[in-house]
C-alpha cells in the first residue's frame, strides 16, 4: 500500500519525470470582463495562456480500426496532451500548437494515490 509519503514523493518528481518532454502551447479562454453600461450585455475578451505540456500523437490508428480512449472514440489526428495538475483550464476555448487549433473533447484527472496531472483528449478543428 502508497503511505503519504509515497504519494508525495511521486507528485515531487513529477517535473524530473516529465523533464525534456515538455512543449509549450498557447491556451485562448474567452473571460468576462464586466458589462456594458449601457446594454448590461456582458463584455468578453480574449486572453492567451502559455501552458508546458506532454504532447503525444496517438499513432496506433489504421484504416478501418477504432480506439477508445477515456471513453473517446479516437479519430486518425487526435492527440493526447497531459497537463500539470495546477493548470487552470477554466475557460478555455481551444489550443493552437504550431498554429494549428486544437478543441479539449476530454480531460481526466489522474496520478498513483492523487491527481498530479490532468490528461486530455485534443482533436483538431477544422
Amino acid at each position: 500500500m502508497l503511505s503519504a509519503e509515497d504519494i508525495a514523493w511521486m507528485k515531487g518528481n513529477r517535473t524530473e519525470i516529465t523533464e525534456n518532454r515538455t512543449i509549450t502551447i498557447t491556451g485562448v479562454k474567452s473571460v468576462q470582463g464586466g458589462k456594458h453600461p449601457i446594454t448590461g450585455e456582458p463584455i468578453v475578451t480574449t486572453e492567451y495562456v502559455a501552458y508546458e505540456v506532454v504532447w503525444n500523437e496517438v499513432k496506433s490508428l489504421r484504416s478501418g480500426e477504432t480506439m477508445i480512449a477515456q471513453g473517446i472514440q479516437l479519430e486518425q489526428e487526435d492527440v493526447s496532451v497531459t497537463f500539470d495538475i495546477e493548470a487552470d483550464l477554466d475557460g478555455l476555448d481551444h489550443l493552437i500548437h504550431h498554429g494549428t487549433k486544437w478543441r479539449i473533447v476530454s480531460k481526466d484527472r489522474a496520478g498513483i494515490g492523487s491527481d498530479n496531472r490532468i490528461e486530455t483528449i485534443v482533436r483538431k478543428v477544422t
